[in-house]
């Protein structure tokens, strides 16, 4: 079992997050399009935005996609585990994923931020939203793992579209740039959680889960690896233009960071960037680059 989730123990396990489908601004149109990273896989956990259920614009087309992709994974004999992301904070019943018996921590990463999204228009409400709903959950050195991430969940479904500033975009990825990165007011806080994510999980999981090896989140889109406090961080990226994404492979005592690589339209896992070994604890990188 998948920390309890009901995946299978057969390895290899893949982890993939924020294919942010429906976006019009997404790399990937289609299910089939990702088809190669989960092939041969016994299972694969969507760590988050996988598709975007928050907005009704695009409602319907997104929970078409996720039941393609849910038909990809069951012809291809892969066992897909959804966790929930800000984007689709209903997308299933489950905010985390505990492979490797406990050894590897997989959350979206929004939790880790007072106001989900320190870059976004809707971070003032949603910061009130989140106060409201850890507040709800007693003293903070009570909180466990699974209710401090249903608090940062339960603000992202409290946010009604008609409150929302952020909606889904008219046009593509040359608008989602300049959204993000164009604006000063909004590249710094893009930035800001760069520098900060890395540490702020490592933070997170040595509290609340203090027997992992390893941490992968997704959510700010940067991709890297981090060793912090002899603490494995992995960001897998997005789907969405910009720096890039990453795959997370885990086998049998080892967790692999890949590069994937673009063909023809469909994502392929590409070179290994980390070998991390997941059997013992502190972790042992063996290679060290972020990019």
């Amino acid at each position: 079992m998948l920390g309890g989730l009901g995946m299978a123990t057969d390895f290899p396990i893949r982890i993939l997050s924020d294919l942010h489908m429906a976006h019009r601004a997404s790399l990937i149109r289609g299910p089939e399009q990702a088809a190669p990273l989960l092939d041969g896989a016994a299972g694969v956990i969507f760590n988050g935005d996988t598709a975007e259920l928050r907005y009704p614009q695009v409602r319907e087309q997104a929970a078409a996609m996720v039941s393609g992709l849910r038909e990809l994974c069951e012809r291809l004999g892969t066992e897909p585990v959804f966790l929930n992301g800000n984007h689709d904070p209903d997308i299933s019943g489950q905010d985390f994923a505990s492979p490797a018996n406990g050894g590897v921590l997989v959350f979206h990463g929004h939790s880790l931020f007072s106001n989900i999204t320190p870059w976004g228009r809707d971070s003032a409400i949603l910061e009130t939203l989140h106060g409201e709903e850890l507040a709800k959950r007693g003293n903070p050195a009570e909180w466990t793992l699974a209710s401090r991430l249903e608090a940062a969940r339960m603000a992202c479904l409290r946010l009604e579209p008609a409150q929302s500033r952020d909606q889904p975009p008219r046009r593509g990825w040359l608008r989602h740039l300049v959204k993000d990165f164009g604006l000063p007011h909004r590249a710094w806080p893009v930035l800001q959680s760069w520098r900060k994510a890395p540490a702020l999980a490592a933070e997170f999981a040595d509290r609340f889960q203090p027997a992992a090896r390893a941490v992968v989140i997704g959510h700010t889109h940067f991709p890297g690896h981090w060793l912090k406090s002899g603490l494995t961080v992995v960001n897998t990226g997005s789907f969405l233009p910009g720096p890039g994404r990453r795959l997370v492979e885990l086998d049998r005592g080892e967790l692999r960071v890949r590069k994937i690589h673009r063909k023809r339209k469909r994502f392929y896992p590409g070179d290994i960037l980390l070998r991390v070994d997941i059997a013992t604890k502190p972790p042992s990188p063996t290679h060290s680059t972020n990019r």
